[in-house]
């Protein structure tokens, strides 16, 4: 009778285990796909949280609303693909933009450093100012949706002083 030694033993329990676990790994359940909002669920998502939005373009809804004596508006995208959603708030037209100083641009730029992921954006055709902030679109709980709606509104009323380009 052969014997087979310790080593061999293990050896051949191991190649075994490589060659048997994809074959296991390939047998279990598929992972959850991660859900996506879309315009009717994120709707309804801001009208549970307290917010009446309303139908802005094809891929977006508006909300606005009163806080600390402030009233915001918000606009909400959704990404072509649907990855995304994007929350924006128009801070103005620029009276005169070739009067704001490049002081003036250079720490409204190095502001962006503070409020990421949020930032500001300057659209030149319209000469107006934006905020912005994208948010992933996967397994967003009303908890998260309320978080980064708080977040934007709060860096907006913070930076205020900063994003105010038309005061001198």
């Amino acid at each position: 009778m052969r014997r087979t030694s310790t080593a061999a033993m293990v050896a051949i329990i191991l190649w075994g285990a490589t060659v048997l676990a994809p074959i296991g790994h390939a047998q279990q359940a598929p992972a959850q796909a991660s859900s996506r909002l879309d315009l009717a669920s994120l709707s309804t998502m801001l009208t549970n949280l307290g917010y009446q939005p309303k139908p802005g373009g094809e891929r977006d809804v508006d909300i606005q609303f009163m806080r600390d004596g402030w009233t915001y508006y918000v606009a909400f995208t959704l990404s072509p693909d649907g990855t995304h959603v994007g929350l924006s708030a128009n801070l103005g037209t620029l009276k005169d933009p070739d009067g704001v100083t490049a002081s003036q641009w250079q720490t409204l730029l190095a502001k962006n450093w503070d409020v990421t992921p949020c930032n500001f954006e300057y659209n030149a055709p319209e000469k107006s100012l934006y905020f912005h902030l994208a948010m992933e679109n996967r397994d967003m709980t009303p908890g998260d949706l309320r978080n980064n709606i708080d977040f934007f509104v709060q860096n907006i009323h913070d930076t205020h002083s900063i994003w105010d380009l038309n005061k001198k």
